[in-house]
């Protein structure tokens, strides 16, 4: 079983509430502080149960860029694209872990991709929609079209974990919430930034997405390591 008493674990969950509490009440010197914090508690959690052996190193790599990403939309707008991308990095790590075994071969799992991917992609052409409308750079256009592909592939495959004989339930559930809280969150960053703020908006973007890294690390681990 991993080691969930571990006080890297702790310390990554309060730093995480901390981020939170901070977000919300506007003390955005904090965030900066705690919101990358979380990420390198999560990590060091990770390298001390796991040492990143076999597989687990691409979820450790994908959590990495994760971290990278996170620093880079902290910054000036035009960070935006560099964030993006290391973000796309950190999903396309998840991918090579989960291509570790070979795709499932029921079609169920390729129609509930195909329904997946339709209903993730509504939101997304209504962000693209506002940021032509806007007359946003084509670079930026063209950086959101690219991410929404690959995490769409992201979630799908994760979804793949299900039908998946080497997988138990419980971690590909749990792998496949992390997948679409990334998601999630991803979209209310999108919503939040470029068609209409949401209240509380960062706050909610925030919980989702460290609730995502968390599941993905801890499912990724019980399948890998354990």
């Amino acid at each position: 079983m991993i080691d969930i008493n571990s006080y890297w674990l702790f310390f990554a969950a309060a730093s995480a509430g901390i981020d939170w509490a901070a977000t919300w009440f506007g003390k955005y010197r904090v965030m900066y502080v705690f919101k990358p914090a979380t990420m390198v508690f999560l990590i060091l959690w990770t390298f001390f149960v796991s040492h990143w052996k076999g597989s687990f190193s691409f979820i450790a790599l994908g959590l990495i860029f994760g971290l990278l990403g996170d620093i880079l939309l902290m910054l000036r707008a035009r960070f935006f694209l560099g964030g993006l991308a290391a973000f796309m990095f950190s999903q396309i790590w998840y991918m090579v872990a989960l291509c570790q075994s070979p795709l499932p071969q029921n079609s169920l799992a390729y129609i509930g991709g195909i329904v997946i991917l339709t209903i993730a992609f509504f939101p997304v052409f209504e962000i693209i929609r506002m940021i032509r409308r806007r007359k946003g750079p084509k670079r930026l256009i063209s950086g959101v079209i690219l991410y929404s592909l690959v995490e769409g592939t992201f979630l799908v495959l994760s979804s793949f974990a299900f039908y998946k004989p080497d997988w138990q339930l419980a971690h590909a559930l749990l792998f496949t919430c992390g997948a679409a809280l990334f998601v999630i969150s991803d979209i209310m960053l999108g919503f939040d930034r470029f068609v209409r703020p949401i209240p509380h908006g960062r706050t909610l973007v925030h919980i989702t997405y460290h609730f995502a890294q968390f599941a993905i690390a801890i499912a990724a681990l019980q399948h890998f390591v354990s």
